[in-house]
């Protein structure tokens, strides 16, 4: 009796005692991030189905996959303002040439992205608009395939993450 329960206490000690070197859960940043690559691979799905639907000619299903894709970037929009600027603006910038103060070189940026494909499907979408919103969506599709890749050695913090929500919300 008491053989068995030294075998009992010391499983019982053995246990408590491993159990304390469990991997410690991930960080809020690193969820963050978790979370940031989940959402931009979902935002690449949905773009890519858009880029389907435009090819094909399939006029009914290109609104609804529009809001799709505008929807899976706005879940990823406070990120990519904060830390991809420069993507910012091609992903999701002015449907009007504009002007960088930064590059005084270069006159004038074409506008890219959601909201110049949004004017080109709404109200409705026109053939004479086909190649523009081609280019445009071809152009959202490569952009979007190069979110994930260019945050492999950006590491998320979290008074950086903090700042992103803070400027996003003002």
């Amino acid at each position: 009796m008491a053989r068995s329960s030294v075998v009992v206490f010391t499983l019982l000690l053995m246990v408590m005692a491993f159990s304390f070197f469990a991997s410690p859960p991930n960080s809020p940043a690193k969820q963050v991030k978790e979370f940031y690559l989940h959402q931009a691979f979902t935002f690449i799905k949905e773009v890519d189905s858009l880029q389907a639907n435009i090819y094909s000619g399939n006029k009914k299903k290109i609104p609804s996959r529009f809001f799709r894709a505008r929807a899976a970037y706005k879940q990823i929009e406070v990120f990519v303002e904060y830390y991809f600027t420069f993507y910012a603006v091609k992903l999701n910038g002015p449907p009007i040439p504009f002007f960088e103060e930064d590059e005084p070189d270069v006159p004038e940026n074409k506008p890219f992205g959601m909201q110049v494909i949004e004017s080109l499907i709404f109200p409705e979408l026109k053939k004479e608009n086909n190649i523009e919103l081609k280019f445009q969506v071809d152009e959202l599709v490569r952009l979007a395939k190069e979110l994930p890749t260019i945050t492999e050695s950006f590491e998320f913090n979290d008074a950086n993450i903090f700042d992103a929500f803070m400027e996003e919300t003002f």
